[in-house]
């Protein structure tokens, strides 16, 4: 998820992302695969991991549990993609 921008919300950087491995439904399926097929850039000095360990200060609720939600970004390409799709394109 950190290639669609799955980050803490807490993050102090811009470049600071939660990496959460995501299945697809529909691995087999080439546009639906390839619309949605991405992988992370890699670390470097834009891209930062941060660890899925303990709590956002004040929080009860833990950073696994919020790195297991789909990124804004992810969503919104399920949706072209499905749109594509139903419209009758390979997306």
């Amino acid at each position: 998820m950190c290639a669609y921008g799955l980050a803490p919300l807490d993050a102090g950087e811009p470049h600071h992302f939660y990496k959460h491995r995501t299945g697809l439904a529909f691995p087999r399926h080439p546009g639906f695969r390839q619309a949605l097929f991405r992988l992370c850039p890699g670390v470097s000095a834009t891209h930062q991991h941060v660890p899925l360990q303990g709590c956002r200060a004040n929080t009860t609720v833990t950073r696994c549990a919020e790195a297991g939600v789909y990124s804004t970004q992810f969503v919104a390409a399920i949706v072209e993609a499905l749109q594509t799709l139903v419209k009758g394109g390979e997306a």
